[in-house]
């Protein structure tokens, strides 16, 4: 972001509109913290090269902020939740209630998601070129 002739280092969001990306839109609006976005191809999740050093796996949302590169959407919560306190996105390490918020998290994304994609039809971009059977696996529940 250009204010003025300065340049304002923003966290990037890389997003595709229709996914879970909003969760992190919505969760970096409510944080009031100006952010920059690229869509990516829904598709076959091409993008720039910044966007697959990001995304290691191409899912979206995915975030570099600063040179700190998180995806997924749960762990993209869980990191702007610590990153700004001052927000309240949820509960801050060492209080009641965080274990369920890092639970319900980790459900959300490892069940819930996993589900609306067999409903929906899994995504293929992930086992297209893949390196690891962990990567394959990570599109079989």
């Amino acid at each position: 972001m250009v204010v003025g002739s300065a340049r304002i280092l923003v966290p990037i969001l890389y997003q595709n509109t229709g996914s879970s990306s909003f969760v992190a839109r919505i969760a970096l609006d409510e944080a009031g913290v100006p952010y920059e976005t690229v869509d990516i191809a829904s598709k076959d999740r091409s993008g720039p090269p910044e966007f697959l050093t990001t995304s290691l796996t191409r899912p979206v949302p995915a975030l570099d902020d600063d040179g700190v590169k998180v995806f997924e959407c749960g762990a993209l919560l869980l990191y702007l939740t610590d990153r700004y306190p001052e927000a309240k996105l949820g509960p801050a390490v060492g209080y009641p209630g965080r274990g369920d918020y890092v639970s319900w998290m980790v459900w959300t994304a490892n069940t819930l998601h996993i589900a609306m994609d067999e409903i929906e039809g899994a995504p293929t971009h992930l086992l297209d070129n893949a390196t690891s059977g962990a990567q394959e696996n990570a599109c079989t529940p």
